[in-house]
């Protein structure tokens, strides 16, 4: 089911710290495990968000869509807390929560609790910088078909069995709209090329969405909280916050 675990980290300054710099230490925690096919088209069953600072200490999510993942999160870390880890040039510490964890549940939901409210008007609050990787290029609308068609490609990808036929209807037979948007263009230079995106928020509704696409959209936006939208959602990139809005 899909998960998301805090981590909590003593740095010298948190403040250098980036999101490049937390990926890499994530996917030395649980990429060694992934199915070939799925890192070789970029579907990666999991994201990082929520890095942030708590009482002086670094702390982040590592949210999850495969069950077997938590168990390797938590290896990793434990590996990590025994051996001492890097993030940049800094030297950090894995700390344990309250509960002498090392990871801490911060969301946890079955693929069914998913499904729990149909949506046929939602509200998109990008947090961190996002775009979406068409071909070769990099293109940051968040036009309806994008956020929904990333959310549907990991429903596919790693929902079980009986609740992949939520994937089926086509898009263009929901009649997607937006209804509203208020984006500000972001440039992060922290690879080897500049990545272009946007945060903000935006609107959207499915105006002809039946009963079953209702729900599939409900689904699909309630995973964005554990998948993230578009490119890079592992490297902390389409962080966001969807809101069921009234039709």
């Amino acid at each position: 089911m899909p998960s998301s675990w805090s981590v909590l980290c003593l740095v010298d300054d948190p403040a250098r710290v980036t999101r490049r710099q937390v990926h890499g230490l994530v996917c030395s925690w649980v990429e060694h495990v992934f199915p070939k096919e799925l890192h070789d088209h970029g579907i990666k069953p999991f994201s990082v968000a929520g890095l942030r600072t708590v009482d002086g200490l670094l702390s982040f999510d590592v949210r999850l869509l495969l069950d077997p993942l938590t168990e390797v999160l938590a290896d990793g870390v434990r590996e990590s807390a025994v051996r001492g880890a890097e993030l940049g040039t800094q030297r950090a510490r894995l700390l344990p929560f309250p509960d002498g964890e090392l990871i801490a549940a911060e969301a946890v939901a079955s693929w069914r609790d998913l499904l729990a409210q149909p949506v046929r008007r939602w509200g998109v609050e990008l947090r961190t910088l996002t775009t979406f990787r068409i071909g070769r290029e990099y293109d940051p609308d968040p036009t309806p078909v994008r956020v929904l068609g990333h959310l549907r490609s990991r429903w596919s990808a790693f929902a079980p069995d009986d609740l992949r036929y939520l994937t089926h209807t086509p898009l263009d037979r929901m009649g997607l709209a937006e209804a509203s948007r208020q984006l500000e263009r972001v440039v992060d230079r922290a690879y080897q090329h500049d990545v272009r995106g946007v945060t903000g928020r935006v609107e959207q509704r499915a105006d002809a969405a039946g009963e079953d696409d209702a729900a599939a959209i409900g689904g699909w936006l309630a995973l964005a909280h554990f998948a993230g939208i578009g490119y890079g959602t592992s490297r902390g990139y389409g962080e966001t916050v969807v809101t069921s809005l009234a039709a």
